[in-house]
């Protein structure tokens, strides 16, 4: 519920709405398509679901990731606001004029953003979890790791943070979203993954389907990474003219983390979900050392050579136990994370100061 009173709000507030993280990987080598940023920019409303900080009420510098505060948060100033604060030849322009344009055009995607981030602020504490700056830049290289790679579920090791880095600010950019407008959707997933994680308990039947995926049959693949299906073609090419596929994933693989291994992912079941269906359907028909057509996944084409068929392993359940429920958790955070962003939204008793970002609000969460 809300309510609106006739204060104004004198703040300039922007709307953006960035997914992160939605589910790791790296970040691309050279250019990636007009809409290789569509598995990190979701919209649920105007929900943002993307990595996150600090508990909430520390200052801002503490609540950003050391890594990123190199440029990227500027809070507004405190100081009285003026009654006109530009001229264009001799002609004023008021601030209340600027203030109301962008309450009614971006406030509400703002404010619900705002309502959402002290709700599960709140719900933290009461749980008695503590959302630090260490889960807000586990969520933050969760991000990055996703970054332009639909395989990041196979692929280990550090990534390359400056490139990451490079990826994320174009990704921004064509977004019109500042840092300091993420790093918002970066605290509100630490908050939603750290609740959603604290509630989690599983069932041994859970917990053996688990087992199935992780352990079972597996295969283990090699692949190149395009930006186009032209690139991707004139990987096959090459393949076939005999180029090394290792060295080849070195050269020109888009996906620099796994192109450092020479394309080699971690080994996946013919059930493992997280693998795109694609994938896992063309590596589960090839026959070892064989090399299959370009595959697009999203945004991306992949090349993909299957290395070995992996028999099931002979795995105790109660020995894994801890680490198939890590997986487990990580897997099915999102979908709750994306329940929970609407229920703490929904619950939230909220009080609009203001008639232009109430009227703006009200037209744009009819529901709400």
């Amino acid at each position: 519920m809300y309510n609106a009173t006739g204060n104004a709000i004198g703040t300039c507030l922007l709307v953006a709405v960035i997914a992160s993280c939605l589910p790791a990987g790296c970040a691309p080598r050279g250019g990636a398509p007009d809409d290789s940023v569509s598995g990190l920019v979701q919209s649920r409303g105007n929900r943002t679901i993307a990595s996150s900080d600090s508990q909430e009420g520390r200052r801002t510098s503490d609540t950003i990731p050391p890594s990123t505060r190199r440029d990227t948060v500027r809070m507004p100033s405190q100081a009285a606001p003026q009654a006109v604060i530009a001229t264009v030849d001799g002609e004023p322009i008021a601030r209340s004029e600027v203030v109301d344009l962008l309450l009614s055009s971006h406030g509400p995607g703002v404010l619900e953003q705002l309502i959402v981030l002290r709700s599960a602020a709140k719900l933290a504490r009461d749980k008695g979890l503590n959302i630090g700056s260490q889960e807000t830049e586990d969520e933050y290289e969760r991000t990055l790791r996703r970054l332009g790679d639909p395989l990041f579920t196979l692929t280990t090791g550090p990534i390359d943070r400056v490139e990451a880095e490079r990826v994320l600010d174009m990704v921004l950019a064509e977004r019109n979203v500042s840092r300091a407008e993420f790093l918002v959707g970066v605290r509100i997933n630490a908050h939603l993954r750290g609740i959603i994680g604290s509630e989690m308990i599983f069932t041994d039947e859970q917990l053996r389907e688990e087992l199935q995926r992780r352990f079972g049959e597996r295969v283990r693949i090699r692949h190149i990474q395009s930006a186009s299906v032209r690139e991707a073609g004139r990987v096959r090419e090459q393949l076939s003219a005999g180029a090394d596929f290792a060295e080849l994933a070195r050269s020109s693989s888009a996906n620099v983390l796994s192109g450092g291994d020479g394309g080699l992912l971690e080994p996946f079941s013919q059930g493992d979900k997280q693998v795109p269906t694609v994938i896992r359907e063309v590596a589960f028909s090839l026959t070892p050392g064989h090399v299959s057509d370009a595959i697009r996944v999203g945004a991306w084409y992949h090349v993909i050579k299957l290395e070995q068929r992996l028999p099931r392993e002979n795995v105790n359940l109660d020995d894994v136990r801890d680490q198939l429920a890590s997986t487990l958790r990580e897997r099915l955070s999102g979908p709750a994370m994306g329940d929970l962003y609407d229920k703490l939204l929904e619950e939230a008793h909220v009080v609009i100061h203001d008639p232009v970002l109430e009227e703006a609000f009200r037209t744009a969460r009819p529901t709400r």
